[in-house]
């Protein structure tokens, strides 16, 4: 089973919280509940990818008032994290 990524041809996440989150740690999320994995987006804009995150854990972030302290109490240090890095094309030389 590979790492999933929002830039991958995985099957669709549920997407449960929007880009536009009233949150001043956390941007947005996205979930694939068949591989229990988590994606956050931060708003420093970096991205990790959390592994073995329960459904629960997951509609409970989703439903949480304060996300930052959800994500704080329940998800950080709690599963296996992964940074995950923007796919912008590496800048060539005409001749490469």
């Amino acid at each position: 089973m590979g790492i999933p990524s929002s830039q991958a041809t995985n099957p669709v996440p549920t997407c449960f919280v929007s880009a536009l989150m009233d949150s001043s740690l956390i941007n947005g999320a996205l979930y694939w509940p068949e591989h229990k994995a988590l994606e956050l987006c931060l708003a420093s804009g970096r991205r990790y990818l959390y592994l073995g995150v329960p459904p629960e854990v997951a509609e409970g972030f989703a439903s949480a008032r304060s996300k930052g302290s959800y994500f704080n109490r329940a998800i950080r240090g709690r599963f296996d994290c992964h940074p995950l890095r923007d796919q912008k094309p590496t800048p060539r030389a005409v001749n490469d």
